[in-house]
């Protein structure tokens, strides 16, 4: 009896014809009374089997219990359906066919003194024919049996015999022994790891810290270059008021050409508090964006950025001191520091 389902049996059945049972009482695998009806041992079956349904322990050992009881409990409830009648006499003791000895119950069996004298009738028969002789018993010897055509085959050839993989110099080492280095065949899988000696885990060791160094130092240049501000041409300072305005003027190449002087006009609009404007040279042929870098008391620098289209329109960056009058010195410097030319805006 398994523990926990049903109680302990009346007596152990032990017909063979309910093997399966394995020495259990039907009643008590699935806990109700002898005379219970079909209908209270279906609903004993189906409550013990949700009980105990495998799927419902996730240990293995458990899971192994749980499919043994329901193997238990499904044997019951065949036995108790389809040979209930049988299994009750089984069970009340009518019958025990197991323990029946043939050999004792001809022993005790007495023959009654009356008992009617039945004649044997092969004590009367006349003996039969001879049997027939053996045909193989006078056969003649037949031909010898052929020689084996394996028995004179030749050999053939030998197998070929092992040799030794050959012998490699390690192009790695300067000085290999005398006769090079023994092939080592690689270990096979799932073979422990070969120890390296102390030299080569040291060498191993500062190869990979020196390659940390690398990336971690262009890693921070990365990140610094990214998020440190805008890019060259982003907006670095607002436009103060006292350079707000549409600026315009004639401005003055500091080279000559043809030994005259080269002049053009600009234009600028500013707005105070922005950080960005735009830049108009020679009557609307360079358009652009200018761009406030920095900004003192006396001086704004502005950048100015044009399209990929607009080739030579980039003079250098300018440069805006306020003048009396109410107007702005203009002085272009290129990215040397030099000047690349100069004029005077006015306000419109």
């Amino acid at each position: 009896m398994l523990p926990g389902v049903g109680g302990a049996p009346d007596r152990e059945v032990r017909s063979a014809d309910f093997a399966e049972l394995e020495g259990n009482d039907a009643y008590d695998l699935l806990g109700v009374d002898p005379d219970a009806t079909q209908e209270e041992i279906r609903q004993a079956f189906r409550a013990l089997a949700k009980k105990y349904h495998p799927d419902l322990y996730p240990d293995a050992r458990a899971k192994v219990m749980a499919e043994e009881v329901i193997r238990l409990l499904n044997a019951a409830r065949d036995v108790l359906r389809h040979h209930r009648a049988e299994y009750d006499a089984y069970r009340s003791g009518a019958v025990e066919p197991e323990e029946f000895d043939e050999y004792e119950e001809y022993e005790e069996y007495d023959e009654p003194e009356d008992a009617e004298v039945v004649d044997d009738p092969w004590a009367r028969a006349a003996p039969g024919a001879a049997p027939p002789r053996d045909p193989w018993a006078e056969a003649e010897t037949g031909p010898a049996a052929p020689p084996d055509p394996w028995d004179a085959a030749d050999l053939g050839r030998r197998p070929p015999q092992y040799r030794p993989p050959p012998q490699y110099e390690n192009p790695q080492y300067e000085n290999p022994p005398p006769g090079g280095y023994e092939y080592e065949p690689p270990p096979p899988p799932g073979s422990p790891p070969q120890e390296r000696s102390l030299t080569e885990s040291i060498k191993r060791a500062l190869k990979m810290t020196w390659w940390t160094v690398v990336v971690t130092a262009v890693s921070v240049w990365l990140l610094g270059h990214l998020f440190s501000g805008k890019d060259e041409h982003g907006p670095k300072t607002a436009v103060p008021s006292s350079f707000a305005g549409t600026w315009s003027g004639t401005v003055r190449d500091a080279t000559e050409r043809n030994g005259k002087p080269v002049r053009w006009e600009a234009e600028v609009t500013l707005r105070a508090g922005k950080h960005d404007g735009k830049v108009r040279y020679l009557d609307g042929k360079c358009v652009g964006t200018a761009v406030p870098t920095s900004v003192t008391r006396d001086r704004l620098t502005v950048n100015t950025v044009f399209g990929s289209g607009k080739h030579g329109c980039d003079v250098g960056d300018m440069h805006l001191v306020p003048r009396k009058g109410g107007k702005l010195a203009l002085t272009y410097y290129d990215a040397n520091g030099k000047v690349t030319a100069s004029g005077v805006l006015t306000r419109r």
